[in-house]
């Protein structure tokens, strides 16, 4: 699976989520057959109009999409499936809009507090990076931290700092890496990038 993550505190806790149409998700799962004990919560949405770093495209300047692009990639999307809905077509036209994805869940504790990770916009722009939300309890509710986002590089030679993860080594320093963009051989070819990192 992609864009999962499972965190551990006492009880098994699983973080799913990567779209532009739906949220992060969260429950709790038993260890013993990795079933969940609960029904999905969902934890956040993107929300571009009160997030700045959200917001799509290169620089955070989003991309031209013209109703009638949209509407010609959806035509051309749904003409090689079987059965389509007008929901289908209305999930598509979403898709091909300019909406953000939130994707790359991770989670942390530190002090009482649990850190919930994510990755916005989209992977294949110099915006892509980590923003964090906390909350007192592994599946929320979460307020956004004030200090967004947790991890950015938009100039450079590799730019991008987005679907990461925070781990703590053997000597109890913090880390945080990053997939971040070099697009050489294609638009959405990654490096990691690796770096200290902690709590404030």
């Amino acid at each position: 699976m992609k864009n999962t993550s499972f965190f551990r505190d006492g009880k098994v806790y699983f973080y799913w989520g990567c779209s532009n149409l739906t949220p992060i998700w969260g429950a709790e799962i038993n260890p013993a057959d990795m079933k969940p004990t609960m029904e999905p919560v969902e934890l956040i949405r993107s929300n571009q109009s009160v997030i700045g770093y959200e917001r799509n495209g290169e620089h955070h300047i989003a991309p031209p999409q013209s109703p009638e692009r949209i509407e010609e990639l959806v035509q051309l999307t749904a003409s090689k499936m079987s059965d389509v809905t007008e929901e289908m077509l209305s999930r598509l036209r979403v898709v091909f809009s300019n909406e953000p994805y939130i994707e790359g869940a991770w989670m942390d504790k530190h002090n009482g507090k649990y850190y919930l990770q994510y990755a916005s916009p989209a992977t294949q722009y110099n915006t892509y990076s980590d923003g964090v939300y906390v909350s007192e309890h592994p599946l929320g509710p979460f307020t956004l931290a004030i200090n967004n986002p947790y991890s950015y590089k938009q100039r450079g030679s590799i730019t991008g700092a987005g679907h990461g993860s925070t781990m703590k080594d053997r000597h109890r320093n913090y880390w945080h890496a990053s997939s971040m963009r070099i697009s050489v051989n294609h638009r959405f070819e990654r490096r990691l990038g690796v770096w200290p990192a902690g709590f404030d």
